[in-house]
């Protein structure tokens, strides 16, 4: 606590830790939120200038070691009579030297003093080890906050850590004590002085140069790597060098650092806040709120009015880059449910660390009326229960993130654990629209997936990507449940997962209408430590997509089981996002590779044919992606690994103005300097040299 014994000051870094208000006018706590590049620092930080303590002093002028008591506060000292008796050095057997201006000078003592009562100059005590800076969400004090005891130095190593050494005989003193006692007495003015030794000057050795005021020595250790007869060794060689000191300004206030001007231009003054509220929220809806909202807030009053309206902030990502990890705490949740998050509708906190996640639920649900999406991936601590009471609390939560919640365990207690999404499940009912458990390792998935199917009819987007079972073998899935129970769905996602397709009897099949409205199916790979059998082949492809109009997009990378036959067959005529990388219809010649990219030339944008061992095929397919209309809509191509030749490339490049990324690394068919990734103005560059070049072949 700071008061008047203290002088009345605060620490340099008071406010960041301890913020006094949570109003705008007086502390904005978005002041530091962003993490905004800053430019390059020149140097060291300075740091304080030693000064060595009374007992470092008794130290040294003893020559020895001087073990002192731990001092108390100046109030509790004893009398007289508790002070342990001094012990009775022995006479020095040597004249003391003359006073020169005030100063002893004593020689060197081996005798060793076991008690000593020394005035407390400073807080420095002697010990093994040096004292632990405190630091608080994950700001250190300042170097000004305490005073060094002896003269520093940082060591630094490739193979060594970094620490801080305490040197008694480097560094100026500041000590009311006399100063370190000289080799020889000092001469007075009036002396000549004394005359020059002759003869050749002997190199002192192990003796380390003594640093100049203002100047920091810096031990850097150079590692050297030199044969020898029985291998390679590491030899270490230290070298000095001297750092200047650089002084650290000190932080100003606010309102120091800029005054806003009294005359604002149009954009600041007379603009309607209406047409300026709209403005901000177009570009919310196409980038976000942060970081616009919090950049945009420092340019004026009016524009503060504006973006710190809650109605602006409905879409929250608070787990991207921009937002500092020392951010990331309970202060600045609590003081964004207080003053911006009033009417979000969509909240992403995942990677976030609270010390108290039930009063941080608390607070959301009290706060938070409109929330509809939540994110909480990354809530290593989330439980069941808090699940529930959020559920509970929460009665317009519609979509939900639970993802790499318990990517490690199998813990029956957390809130991914079958009983929690059973009642999940059942709580949320007819309200539930997303719910997304990738990265996770789970238990009773056929489970889950039938109270899905019951009880949530309006289910539109399931992720199961990256799911891990407890028992590390294949689980079955009930696709036609699932069908049955959500035909809304629009989003399925079971890539890299321990899924496979529940075998079903055919009159099920034929009963289950499909999912109609199915946008977006990603079953691709088949990832190390899984079960041998195949997660997805060409029956379980038609049982998923036999009734899928309106697919976007269809990964299917790594099954080795699709071939083209279930792949003409997709119902879907409109499809956008092809990925077949890896897959059984890339590595044989008299497949129909060809055949499929004719199917969707009209409207594929993005087209994996990554690693494809066939040419042939290859070499139609990527032509009939070229040559199926004047203006292709195709904007990413992925050729990587891939035995394509020149000439279909050079038609992709010739015919697809459209065309924003070419990938050509490791194509085995293409000339030596061109196998690698093109975007932006590095194709253009291969598109002029590969037209130049198509005149003078022929």
């Amino acid at each position: 606590m700071m008061d008047e014994r203290n002088g009345g000051d605060r620490f340099e870094h008071h406010d960041d830790l301890f913020p006094l208000s949570v109003s705008d006018a007086e502390n904005d706590c978005l002041k530091e939120f962003l993490l905004e590049p800053q430019p390059p620092y020149g140097g060291i930080p300075s740091l304080v200038d030693p000064v060595c303590s009374a007992p470092q002093m008794i130290t040294q002028g003893m020559g020895g070691h001087v073990h002192l008591p731990p001092m108390g506060p100046l109030d509790d000292l004893s009398p007289l009579d508790s002070i342990p008796p001094i012990p009775i050095i022995p006479p020095i057997q040597q004249e003391l030297p003359p006073w020169n201006n005030g100063q002893l000078n004593l020689p060197t003592c081996s005798v060793q003093l076991e008690h000593c009562i020394v005035p407390n100059h400073n807080s420095y005590t002697p010990s093994s080890e040096p004292a632990e800076v405190p630091t608080t969400n994950g700001d250190c004090w300042s170097p000004a906050a305490f005073t060094a005891s002896a003269s520093e130095r940082t060591v630094s190593s490739d193979c060594v850590s970094s620490e801080t050494m305490c040197s008694p005989s480097e560094g100026p003193s500041d000590s009311p004590l006399p100063a370190k006692p000289s080799a020889a007495p000092s001469r007075s003015a009036e002396e000549p002085p004394p005359p020059k030794k002759r003869g050749r000057k002997r190199k002192s050795a192990g003796k380390i140069p003594r640093a100049t005021p203002g100047t920091t020595t810096v031990a850097t250790y150079h590692s050297q790597i030199s044969p020898d007869q029985n291998g390679i060794k590491l030899r270490i060689k230290k070298s000095l060098t001297e750092v200047p000191q650089k002084v650290r300004k000190k932080r100003q206030k606010d309102e120091d650092e800029w005054t806003e001007p009294a005359e604002q231009s149009g954009w600041g003054d007379k603009l309607p806040k209406c047409v300026l509220h709209n403005i901000f929220e177009m570009v919310t809806r196409a980038e976000g709120c942060v970081p616009f909202l919090v950049r945009v807030s420092r340019v004026c009053r009016l524009w503060r009015e504006v973006a710190i309206s809650p109605g602006l902030w409905q879409h929250v990502d608070l787990a991207s880059f921009w937002v500092k990890d020392r951010a990331k705490n309970d202060l600045k949740f609590r003081w964004l449910c207080e003053n911006r998050l009033a009417l979000v509708h969509d909240l992403n906190i995942g990677g976030w660390e609270f010390d108290g996640i039930p009063g941080i639920l608390d607070k959301m649900a009290s706060s938070c009326g409109e929330l509809r999406g939540l994110s909480l991936a990354g809530w290593q601590g989330l439980s069941g229960e808090h699940l529930k009471f959020l559920v509970s609390h929460c009665p317009r939560l519609q979509r939900l993130d639970l993802s790499a919640i318990n990517s490690e365990m199998g813990n029956p207690k957390s809130a991914v654990s079958m009983m929690s999404l059973v009642s999940l499940a059942q709580e949320m009912g007819e309200r539930l629209t997303q719910l997304v458990l990738s990265d996770n390792k789970l238990s009773g998935i056929p489970q889950v997936v039938a109270a899905l199917s019951t009880h949530c009819p309006n289910l539109q987007v399931l992720d199961l990507s990256n799911v891990r079972t407890v028992s590390h073998t294949s689980v079955p899935f009930h696709v036609e449940k699932l069908q049955t129970g959500c035909p809304k769905l629009r989003v399925l996602r079971i890539t890299n997962s321990e899924l496979i397709l529940a075998p079903t009897s055919l009159k099920e099949q034929s009963m289950s209408e499909g999912f109609p409205l199915l946008e977006e199916l990603s079953v691709a790979g088949v990832v190390e430590n899984m079960s041998a059998q195949p997660v997805i082949d060409d029956d379980a492809l038609l049982r998923i997509l036999k009734t899928s109009h309106k697919l976007r997009l269809l990964d299917v990378r790594g099954c080795s089981r699709v071939t083209d036959s279930s792949l003409v067959r997709v119902p879907a005529w409109d499809l956008e996002h092809l990925f077949l990388s890896g897959c059984y219809v890339t590595r044989i010649n008299d497949s129909g590779l060809e055949l499929i990219c004719q199917k969707w030339a009209h409207s594929l944008v993005e087209v994996d044919l990554g690693w494809s061992t066939a040419t042939e095929p290859l070499d139609a397919a990527v032509t009939a992606l070229a040559n199926h209309s004047e203006k292709p809509p195709l904007r990413n191509l992925n050729l990587c690994g891939s035995s394509v030749s020149v000439e279909p490339v050079r038609a992709v490049l010739s015919r697809c103005p459209m065309l924003t990324s070419l990938n050509l690394s490791s194509c085995r068919g293409m000339p030596r300097g061109i196998k690698r990734l093109y975007t932006g103005s590095a194709l253009n560059q291969l598109r002029e040299n590969m037209l130049k070049e198509q005149p003078n072949s022929e």
